[in-house]
């Protein structure tokens, strides 16, 4: 598995950079850097970054992601960051990004991040 200096290379990278990056396609390591962590799931990716069994064959073959899923992984990794910081981990923001919002007419955060 790789180490969570993937995901930290990739918040610490200039705007441009990172916006290159997702575009020529993120490396799956950053999938299994996220994964790694007990609190996010692949049910977790498939609502956000792509179907179950896309995430699964990627993963399976080395396979970096496409530009869009890349852009929808970027989306959820830096507001889970975000979310981390502000509620003390990222146990504590994935429990938020799960749980219905009235202010998001009942939607749950995670699912209003693929767009």
């Amino acid at each position: 598995m790789a180490s969570s200096a993937t995901l930290e290379r990739f918040r610490d990278t200039e705007p441009l950079a990172r916006a290159r990056a997702v575009e020529r396609g993120l490396p799956i390591a950053m999938v299994r850097n996220l994964l790694g962590d007990k609190s996010v799931t692949i049910g977790h990716l498939a609502r956000v970054v792509a179907p179950r069994r896309t995430i699964e064959r990627r993963l399976k073959l080395g396979q970096a992601l496409s530009t869009e899923e890349s852009d929808r992984l970027a989306r959820l990794f830096g507001i889970l960051e975000t979310a981390s910081d502000l509620f003390g981990g990222r146990g504590e923001a994935m429990d938020w990004l799960l749980a219905p919002k009235r202010a998001f007419d009942g939607d749950a955060p995670l699912d209003l991040i693929r767009t």
